[in-house]
């Protein structure tokens, strides 16, 4: 009897060891598929060849085994091929063993796998009958069978097998049926549920992998542990590039555009991700594209509330970001255009008050140069003079970047400006400056007014000196841009220090200067600005610290052919006089006589008004001759356009000479009329008094 329950626990090690392999298959396998059941029969059938050959042997050609609990659970768990397949392999071998017992043994493989086929298919209708006692009521019918198989043994041996395992089987062999049917159905149950968990993960992978949101988890480190494939693909890595590598350098620059320190950002995101639920920030891609992107962030905690890693969902904002950035920097333009507007409205009236001062200051002084004083009183009065065209120098750059200055508007081509002035420039800038031109041929004419031209060019290449302290290149280009009815490029570049971004906002605003106090007056590039505006282009600039800066003025091609070769006007001519009466109508007592006083010594008669009903009186006196009206364009009762309308109701073909302190754009266009109108800008001197005065009358 001992010799039995040995044998039975031998039996049922091998059960256990069964039930593991068979796990190991499980877990590579479906159990629905053929290849299971047939290798599943493949293991059972070793399994109980296995315990047939460790089998007790009760007499010659008679063993006994646990192969009926193996072939009842095969048929059980593992369907009809899996029993027949064990079923055949335990056969043969029993068959090949041979003996008394060989028709019982094969009787019982047969019938315990059939009973336990029968039972698979009852568990499909009562999924319940997993139960202990089902199985204990499964397993004593396997072996109150296998009992009555013991019939078979031939030769009055049946009653001694029934005396020496009947006990056992009973007792024992059901219970052994019930151990190994549910360690199977635990392992159905950790099958399912290790099924159940692949197909969510599945699930949440396939979702995760489908929305067009970038998602990625990272430890509380900050390296990334996952990203999802539109993540990958959004930022142009793969999942082994990615995957144990530190955010930021990765996907988060260290600072963004804007000088933001994103590194500290991200390790105050770690370590306090509840105050960055939500956040947007610049990201980089790994072509080293700048992106932005919204992030909601949470914090997954372990059991005792230790962060274990970050799960981040990204959004792409760029558009969103990049039209904002449009928008404000169109409102920032907004801005700066009607600041600048206002201020050229405030230049232009403090220049023509400035004007009417300086007009007497420098006419007075030109007189006094006249007189017979002494050389150190002559010397005294050209240092006056020097002064006012100093002043007046300022004034015209006030009244330049206000728009407000008189232009002498021609076709002219670009290079033929640049060419000649650029020896200026040779002789002008410091000898560590190497100028260098590269002008386009054939370039479309533009109606420009040169000497305008001329100051953007000499104020450009000063600013560009002066950010090249150690000497450098100054390289002035041409080139046409959409042909005729395109427009004509001016740049000037130069390899200095270069703008940095908070500077380059203001760099055209009047008296801003990055320089030191007495080294700029502030107006250089403010002027440049007022001259392009007034030619109806535009200026910009491209610069950053250490690449140095490239102005670009754009001029609107006018389509006509540009006047011949420009020539200066030659020096020291002698100021012409003449013995014609003018008519001088101004209001500013100062300036009168000083006008007065200039056209004595030129010769002409000069009748005197200081409004314009007084000069109208004036001129219908009939002992009064007028060859010429000299008139200020702003007067208090009536302007100078209007004057001289009414003068010409009794003078036809009156010459009129308009002076003001603004620009001529104050007469709405209506200044020549047959060459019998001109226009002299405050402060003038005698000589260009003279020459316009006699132009007229001479035309």
């Amino acid at each position: 009897m001992p010799a039995v329950f040995l044998g039975l626990i031998n039996n049922i090690a091998l059960l256990v060891a069964l039930s593991v392999v068979h796990g190991l298959i499980v877990r590579h396998s479906r159990q629905s598929t053929l290849l299971y059941q047939f290798f599943s029969g493949v293991l059972f059938g070793v399994v109980g060849v296995v315990g047939m050959l460790n089998a007790l042997v009760l007499a010659p050609g008679l063993i006994f085994d646990g192969r009926s609990i193996i072939l009842g659970v095969a048929g059980l768990f593992g369907g009809p091929l899996s029993a027949a397949v064990a079923a055949l392999i335990c056969a043969a071998h029993r068959y090949a063993l041979g003996g008394i017992g060989t028709l019982m043994g094969i009787g019982v493989i047969a019938e315990s796998a059939l009973l336990g086929v029968g039972y698979h298919y009852l568990r499909r209708v009562r999924p319940d009958w997993v139960r202990p006692l089902h199985l204990y009521i499964f397993g004593t019918l396997v072996h109150l069978v296998m009992l009555a198989m013991m019939l078979l043994v031939p030769g009055g041996m049946s009653a001694v097998v029934w005396r020496e395992i009947a006990a056992p089987v009973i007792l024992i062999y059901p219970l052994a049926t019930v151990l190994v049917c549910m360690l199977f159905l635990d392992l159905e149950e950790r099958i399912r549920a290790q099924d159940a968990l692949r197909r969510s993960e599945e699930k949440y992978r396939e979702l995760v992998e489908s929305v067009n949101s970038i998602i990625l988890r990272m430890t509380d480190t900050g390296v990334f542990t996952f990203m999802n494939g539109f993540g990958l693909r959004f930022f142009g890595f793969t999942e082994e590039e990615i995957i144990g590598r530190h955010v930021v350098g990765t996907i988060v620059p260290e600072t963004d555009s804007a000088g933001r320190n994103l590194s500290d950002m991200i390790t105050d995101i770690l370590n306090n991700p509840e105050d960055y639920q939500s956040n947007e920030n610049e990201n980089i891609c790994r072509d080293g594209r700048r992106v932005w992107v919204r992030w909601a962030n949470h914090m997954i905690r372990d059991d005792s509330g230790r962060p274990v890693e970050l799960l981040s969902v990204g959004n792409d904002i760029t558009d969103r970001v990049q039209a904002e950035e449009a928008h404000r920097k169109l409102e920032e333009r907004l801005r700066q255009s009607q600041k600048m507007e206002a201020v050229g409205l405030l230049a232009g009236g403090v220049a023509h008050d400035l004007n009417n001062l300086l007009s007497p200051i420098m006419g007075y002084s030109e007189m006094l140069l006249d007189a017979d004083i002494d050389e150190a009183a002559k010397t005294d009065v050209r240092e006056i003079l020097g002064a006012a065209g100093r002043a007046r120098d300022l004034v015209h750059d006030l009244m330049a970047f206000g728009g407000k200055q008189t232009l002498d508007m021609r076709p002219l081509d670009l290079n033929a400006v640049v060419g000649p002035f650029s020896r200026l420039l040779r002789r002008t800038l410091r000898e560590d400056i190497q100028i260098a031109l590269e002008l386009a041929p054939s370039l479309p004419a533009v109606r420009a007014d040169r000497g305008q031209l001329e100051q953007v060019l000499m104020n450009l290449a000063v600013n560009a000196q002066d950010a090249m302290r150690g000497g450098g290149r100054l390289l002035i280009r041409t080139r046409a841009e959409g042909g005729a009815d395109g427009t004509v490029a001016l740049s000037v570049a130069d390899n200095g220090t270069g703008i940095d971004a908070a500077t380059l906002p203001r760099i055209f605003e009047p008296f801003f200067t990055t320089k030191p106090r007495g080294m700029g007056s502030g107006f250089g590039l403010a002027t440049v600005h007022g001259i392009v505006e007034q030619h109806g282009g535009a200026i910009s600039v491209d610069s950053a610290p250490g690449r140095g800066s490239t102005f670009t003025v754009s001029l609107p091609a006018c389509g006509e052919p540009p006047e011949e070769e420009w020539e200066p006007p030659a020096q020291d001519i002698p100021a012409p006089r003449g013995r014609e009466t003018i008519l001088v109508a101004e209001d500013n007592q100062t300036v009168r006589n000083m006008l007065c006083a200039i056209l004595d010594k030129l010769g002409y008669q000069v009748v005197t008004a200081e409004t314009a009903l007084e000069c109208l009186e004036a001129a219908r006196r009939p002992d009064t001759r007028v060859d010429l009206l000299l008139t200020d364009v702003i007067m208090p009762d009536m302007n100078g356009r209007e004057l001289r309308a009414r003068m010409l109701e009794t003078h036809p073909g009156l010459r009129t000479l308009f002076v003001s302190g603004h620009s001529d754009n104050i007469l709405d266009g209506q200044m020549e009329v047959g060459g019998q109108t001109g226009f002299l800008q405050k402060p003038f001197t005698r000589q260009g008094l003279a020459e316009k005065l006699r132009e007229l009358l001479d035309a």
